[in-house]
């Protein structure tokens, strides 16, 4: 099990007119942490992006405390479960060590014409390392 914290600043570009984080602004927190997950257990998407893509199909987030400009937060990201063609990851985002918001991101794997397939057998060894 590999769970990757990427940790970082709530930057003013990211918040809304009342100063919280705007809640797009998670997912690209979301999306960074998973990116260098997916990198750390040697299969970075580039690779995956040669041949097949990997669109997600389901997208959530729970905010639990607010967010501001200049907040010091902590991304969580593992794998939480790898189908045939699918995968799962979590998300957690800390401030001060208190879960902040929560979400999950789910992608499937599909060849050029968009019609699932099954992952690559790199990318199953890789994912099933990160499972938590």
């Amino acid at each position: 099990m590999r769970v990757q914290v990427e940790r970082m600043r709530v930057r003013w570009i990211d918040t809304d007119a009342g100063g919280r984080v705007h809640y797009a602004s998670v997912l690209r927190y979301f999306e960074i942490a998973e990116h260098e997950l997916m990198r750390t257990l040697g299969f970075p998407y580039e690779r995956l992006h040669r041949t097949l893509h990997a669109p997600r199909v389901q997208v959530w987030a729970e905010f639990k405390q607010p967010l501001f400009y200049d907040d010091e937060i902590a991304v969580h990201c593992w794998v939480e479960k790898v189908g045939r063609s699918s995968f799962s990851f979590k998300f957690q985002i800390l401030k001060h060590n208190l879960l902040a918001v929560e979400g999950g991101v789910t992608a499937v794997v599909v060849d050029q014409q968009g019609k699932a397939v099954a992952h690559p057998e790199e990318l199953r060894q890789a994912l099933q390392k990160g499972l938590r």
